[in-house]
């Protein structure tokens, strides 16, 4: 009887343990932190673009870097938000519902204007189907976006940073 009476208070002094490991111990929960590999939050953009002038004209836009010495080819979706002043690529590409004008603009997030510099698609004309365009980057070593207008109406923005 009494090793019953020892193993019952061993089991619940091991059970009033876990719960107050469980708790915390009264203090706050760990904070949690992103696993690895998990996207970073976005970024706040400096204006809102116009979404149901978007699904008029686009099923997707993209904007992307292609590597040095490498060529546009079909299927490629090279997205990303980071360039090189000197020799990176950037390409904007797509998908056209309806024919568009389609505008884009270089836009200084520090300095709050735009910039010269060209842009993938100056004024470009695009037909139903699949599109894609490319320039080199010319712009200094900053944070940027890009601006893409039909119209007056913007219909997309996509931040990145020149290094």
């Amino acid at each position: 009887m009494r090793s019953f009476a020892f193993r019952l208070i061993g089991a619940l002094a091991v059970l009033a343990c876990l719960a107050s490991v469980l708790a915390g111990c009264g203090g706050k929960p760990p904070e949690s932190k992103p696993a690895a590999g998990t996207p970073a939050e976005k970024p706040v953009l400096s204006e809102k673009p116009d979404e149901a002038t978007f699904k008029i004209y686009f099923s997707d836009l993209y904007m992307g870097r292609l590597p040095k010495g490498e060529q546009l080819g079909p299927g490629m979706r090279l997205e990303r938000t980071t360039f090189f002043a000197k020799g990176d690529t950037v390409v904007l590409g797509g998908t056209v519902l309806k024919e568009v004008r389609l505008l884009t603009k270089w836009y200084d997030t520090s300095s709050k204007t735009f910039v010269e510099g060209g842009s993938p698609a100056p004024g470009a004309t695009l037909k139903p189907g699949g599109f894609a365009g490319s320039m080199e980057i010319t712009l200094p070593p900053g944070k940027y976006e890009m601006k893409c207008y039909v119209g007056d109406k913007l219909v997309a923005v996509f931040p990145f940073e020149v290094k």
